[in-house]
């Protein structure tokens, strides 16, 4: 085998042996109060579900401060809530941006 495959296999097998040692930062932590008031102080539509925090502010829909007239900025929604509208939960996965603080 030929140097430069050695040097390749070895980074490969350093790579996939320390692939698991990164560990990921911890999400933000948001409290509640940042939550409710984002939209009247930052303009940031801030949501909360299952203990997450998501930003929607890029999301037309919820300019304004809420969305189609039945749910606001700054709330808490409960699964049954999520799941009554026509978006699956995943849908919100890309819009998380933390934890809601204990």
């Amino acid at each position: 085998m030929g140097n430069e495959k050695k040097i390749l296999l070895t980074l490969l097998f350093t790579a996939v042996l320390f692939s698991g040692c990164v560990s990921q930062p911890e999400p933000e932590c948001i409290p509640l109060e940042k939550v409710e008031s984002a939209f009247e102080s930052e303009g940031k539509c801030l949501v909360v579900f299952e203990g997450n925090v998501y930003d929607l502010t890029t999301i037309s829909d919820w300019s304004g401060g809420t969305h189609k007239g039945a749910h606001s900025c700054g709330e808490e929604y409960t699964a049954e809530e999520i799941s009554a509208g026509p978006h699956h939960k995943t849908v919100m996965d890309r819009f998380k941006i933390g934890k809601l603080c204990d």
